[in-house]
């Protein structure tokens, strides 16, 4: 396990205070005992960590066993510490659900102090405190999968491992990268729910318009690091397009609602009730997404025909007709469906 006791201020010799759960959960009682927790932050591990990190948890979790009495690698020392971050809300998230209510002989029983000096919570401060240490929990896990990313090179079993080959190359590596181009406010849970969706956009919207060789030579290049300043202006015209058709695609398959922050997404696990909004709400969003991925799927092929001799590749896929001049129209029609997209003038 990635911690290694309750409060710093106890803490064993040749341990910091990082290894303590309450560095990274300062709302858990410091009389908790270890033998209490314990199963929650071993179950924390395999349900919030283990689906993003893969084999690559095991190899860090078995370097920080041998700690302390075999020093952390400074790389090892790097992730842990930023996991052990996005650790601690997790806990505290599933010991509060764990133990508001309890079981014994007599069956399921509501938690409460017989001295009376505390009492559960009301269910607003609950699914409030609830809410927030999942939107810590899950901005926390995806700095330190970021991190993972930036740094693959340190970290050979990461980098080996299925999850990373799978995820190089892709136009938006995590939840906060794709919250640069579209408003959402969506938990890992559903950032992972959206993979499909964005596989989809990708394969029907941009491979059309990109061609199968470009495709391949800026997700190259892209985990390289290598993009020409061109190859790079063709990148950030794919994302603003592909946001808005993937989140479109995922509408209809699970609940997103309107909120202040965006696009919220609906879980029933995290015990949290959200009300969704009308239907015609959620009509106008889609119908939104919809010109807006076509508006950015125009301004994508305007991009790529004003840089045909910075991109060799594509012009090379996609040469102009003779007689013809370069693309100056709009893209109105899907190339290989032939679906009619709605259309956007550009501006």
């Amino acid at each position: 396990m990635l911690l290694k006791f309750i409060n710093p201020s106890k803490k064993p010799a040749n341990t910091v205070d990082d290894d303590g759960i309450r560095s990274a959960a300062p709302g858990l009682n410091a009389n908790i005992t270890w033998e209490s927790i314990r199963p929650t932050v071993k179950q924390a591990e395999i349900l919030f960590l283990k689906p993003e990190l893969g084999s690559f948890l095991s190899t860090v979790s078995t370097a920080y066993d041998n700690y302390p009495g075999v020093a952390l690698s400074t790389e090892n020392e790097a992730i842990i510490r930023r996991l052990q971050l996005a650790l601690g809300p997790y806990i505290e998230m599933m010991y509060m659900k764990d133990n508001l209510v309890i079981t014994g002989e007599a069956g399921p029983r509501e938690t409460g102090d017989t001295k009376g000096t505390s009492a559960a919570p009301r269910q607003w401060a609950y699914n409030a405190k609830l809410a927030a240490l999942e939107e810590k929990a899950y901005l926390l896990l995806d700095d330190a999968l970021l991190f993972l990313y930036e740094n693959a090179s340190d970290f050979p079993a990461w980098s080996a491992g299925t999850i990373y080959q799978k995820g190089k190359g892709a136009f938006f590596l995590s939840l906060v990268s794709l919250q640069d181009y579209i408003p959402t406010k969506i938990s890992g849970v559903a950032w992972r729910r959206l993979a499909p969706a964005f596989a989809e956009a990708e394969k029907r919207y941009l491979l059309p318009v990109l061609g199968n060789a470009f495709m391949t030579e800026i997700k190259t290049a892209m985990v390289s690091g290598t993009l020409t300043a061109a190859q790079a202006g063709a990148v950030e015209e794919c994302r603003l397009a592909l946001a808005n058709w993937a989140i479109r695609h995922a509408l209809p398959h699970f609940g997103l609602v309107l909120g202040a922050d965006g696009m919220v997404t609906i879980q029933s696990a995290d015990g949290i009730n959200s009300a969704s909004r009308s239907g015609d709400a959620i009509n106008q969003l889609w119908i939104s997404l919809n010109e807006m991925g076509t508006y950015y799927l125009n301004t994508l092929r305007s991009y790529l025909d004003a840089h045909r001799a910075d991109l060799p590749t594509w012009a090379d896929a996609f040469p102009v007709e003779k007689g013809s001049t370069p693309f100056s129209g709009l893209i109105t029609h899907h190339r290989e469906t032939g679906e009619q997209l709605s259309v956007l003038p550009l501006i």
